[in-house]
């Protein structure tokens, strides 16, 4: 008999079955295969519609949405469902993210190799068109993020934080790892200042790096996990979710406005509004935090909303319903 069930039920159970609380023994149990959805919905909440399995990591361009499958093949279609396309089927996925100012695409072409995974970096344009190689030695380059200008690349290595040029020449690392710390990840303030995640254990330091003066000031703390990789900084303004509380962070003065509740929250294009969620219901706010409304709730109980994100024109929000798949 096949059945789905939400994700954070299934994981609570194998954690008891683990535990020794359940009665039944574990070989019983089967291992759950996530699935996922990419749903798109209008930012006034109408016109809801499924586009596309999978939806990892999707990134909303002009006209189309840029994701990975269930089989994290990369993949576009339009925000109607339309023209869905695999994108280079020859080319291994890795991680792949928006330059700052949304008008490329870099991707990290990878696999597990001896000595560990060792990628190739791409960069591309939003609609899939005009591949460029950047790198030519694969090297280990972890949620690697480009810089506004396109010429400089921030990525984790051997768990630090460090950055090569666009082509993969002039590796420097702005922090090595430690016995109690490691990188998480770093993005781009602007060309000339990077900010950077050190996960420490039940928290994260989060500092801003000046490449011109190679100095480092403390910015502030946030529980374990990241901030949405698109969107996060808007100007000086950096955007969290710490746990279920709306924080902005001026990266300059490390002042912390506290302006809401909610999960995966993100700018949208112009920072105008922030979009986030709680429970399975998607949530549109002003950037003060003002006027907050709920615009989309997924009505099946065993799916769950994850990863929501304006589209570049604020028309559209597109976003992540997963849940698992097992059978007896």
């Amino acid at each position: 008999m096949r059945n789905r069930t939400h994700l954070t039920t299934l994981l609570l159970c194998i954690a008891a079955l683990t535990a020794g609380s359940c009665n039944e023994p574990t070989e019983d149990i089967p291992s759950p295969i996530l699935h996922s959805e990419l749903n798109v919905v209008r930012s006034d909440g109408s016109g809801h519609q499924i586009i596309a399995d999978g939806g990892w990591e999707a990134i909303p361009t002009d006209s189309s949405v840029i994701f990975a499958n269930g089989d994290f093949k990369l993949f576009r279609v339009n925000y109607d469902g339309s023209n869905l396309t695999q994108l280079y089927p020859n080319i291994p996925w890795g991680d792949h993210a928006p330059s700052p100012t949304g008008d490329r695409v870099l991707m990290a072409s990878g696999m597990f190799e001896s000595g560990g995974y060792l990628s190739e970096l791409y960069l591309m344009n939003p609609d899939g068109t005009n591949l460029v190689k950047l790198t030519t030695p694969k090297e280990w380059y972890t949620l690697p993020r480009i810089s506004p200008n396109l010429e400089e690349i921030v990525f984790c290595r051997d768990g630090g934080i460090a950055t090569t040029r666009a082509d993969g020449t002039g590796l420097s690392f702005i922090k090595t790892k430690t016995d109690s710390t490691y990188c998480m990840y770093g993005i781009y303030v602007d060309n000339d200042n990077i900010l950077y995640f050190e996960d420490v254990g039940s928290f994260s330091i989060m500092k801003l790096f000046n490449k011109t003066t190679r100095t480092e000031k403390f910015v502030g703390t946030k529980s374990a996990g990241t901030p949405a990789f698109t969107r996060a900084i808007v100007g000086s303004s950096l955007l969290i979710s710490d746990f279920d509380t709306i924080k902005v962070i001026n990266v300059n003065t490390a002042e912390v406005s506290k302006i809401g509740t909610g999960w995966g929250a993100s700018f949208s294009s112009d920072g105008s509004k922030i979009v986030s969620f709680i429970g399975n219901t998607i949530y549109v706010m002003d950037a003060s935090g003002q006027n907050q409304m709920p615009i989309y709730t997924e009505k099946d109980s065993e799916k769950s909303i994850d990863s929501p994100l304006f589209s570049p024109d604020n028309k559209y929000i597109v976003f992540r319903t997963s849940w698992a798949v097992y059978s007896f």
